[in-house]
């Protein structure tokens, strides 16, 4: 368990609860997200077989590597290690470590090493002797090196540096919405604050420019009017221009479905209809509660009245009583003193 992990657990006196949403590679708090990133991290580097590539996890001698890993790492959370949304997730996240300690590896103990260094010093720490021996032999492969080649090349050509860091844009999302009064922010406003950089307090050129055709293009349909363009269609548009294998809406969340160039707007429109009419029951239901609530304060208040009401009786009734024991045992007295003075 990591240390913030740990920490959390003596603070709270329970474990931290892992909320998952289907469709999201990632749980929507930042929190609960990089914890749960953080603890799979630690269970890779520690306890995980690194295959050469993801589908050799499916054969003997990997396939129950991934299952029990996330049954291990299950422990340490409130969650549900058999639920659906939260294996895919995990396995999402887990996919992606493996790829991340693969090239941590590589980096290390391969790269700008002779391979007879490399061969002669053995594998790694908590890297078996099989795994290593077939690492090696993929990266030393020629197909292989051509392949890393490409992508190097590919690497460069990309456009839009995201800058919000190890965060997805799903965690990027909810924290906006949680700082902006729980508006979630538009795709346009999002492009800005996810190409921004606030260590040199600007965005990239290409990013910039984007931007500010983004800007641009929403200003003009608003003064056109007619058909209103969604802010997602326009944010389409532009990095179609730019880039047409820009992942930036899917990210997001919006579905991977275009017409043309652009986004499909019926199917973005689906979502918002959606998301009115689970508003708009939301807000129902609320109102239907702070209803009941409200009655039955008023019952509260009610029964409240009614018992001060008896104790108030009764305690009238209490002390007519002794104010007529007190007035009989006067009278008694008077006229016990009477025969005394007869006598």
């Amino acid at each position: 368990m990591g240390h913030g992990l740990e920490k959390y657990v003596q603070r709270t006196g329970h474990k931290m609860h892992i909320s998952f949403t289907d469709g999201k590679r990632r749980p929507l708090d930042p929190t609960q997200a990089s914890k749960l990133a953080s603890e799979c991290g630690i269970h890779i580097r520690n306890h995980l077989r690194v295959a050469t590539h993801w589908k050799m996890y499916k054969t003997n001698d990997y396939k129950k590597a991934i299952p029990a890993a996330i049954t291990s790492i299950a422990e340490k959370f409130d969650m549900n290690a058999n639920d659906e949304v939260a294996r895919a997730t995990c396995t999402n996240i887990i996919k992606d470590g493996i790829r991340q300690q693969r090239y941590r590896l590589k980096s290390k103990y391969f790269n700008n090493v002779p391979i007879s260094e490399v061969l002669s010093k053995g594998p790694p720490p908590r890297v078996s002797p099989e795994d290593w021996a077939k690492l090696v032999e993929k990266w030393t492969d020629p197909k292989h090196k051509e392949t890393c080649e490409k992508n190097k090349i590919n690497r460069e050509q990309v456009k839009f540096h995201q800058t919000t860091g190890s965060r997805s844009y799903v965690c990027a999302i909810h924290s906006m919405k949680v700082n902006n009064n729980d508006q979630e922010p538009d795709a346009i406003d999002f492009f800005k604050e996810s190409h921004f950089s606030k260590k040199k307090g600007s965005m990239s050129d290409d990013a910039q420019e984007a931007y500010n055709a983004m800007v641009s293009k929403r200003e003009q349909n608003q003064e056109e009017g007619g058909h209103a363009k969604l802010d997602e269609e326009i944010v389409a548009e532009v990095l179609s221009e730019r880039n047409t294998s820009s992942t930036f809406l899917v990210n997001m969340g919006f579905p991977n479905k275009k017409s043309g160039n652009t986004t499909s707007s019926m199917q973005v429109q689906e979502l918002r209809d959606q998301l009115r009419v689970e508003k708009e029951d939301n807000a129902r239901k609320q109102h239907q509660l702070t209803e009941q609530l409200e009655s039955q304060q008023q019952e509260i208040t009610e029964l409240k009245r009614k018992h001060q009401e008896e104790m108030d009786n009764l305690k009238k009734s209490q002390d007519e009583k002794m104010d007529g024991l007190r007035k009989k045992q006067d009278e008694m007295e008077a006229m016990f003193r009477f025969f005394i003075r007869q006598q």
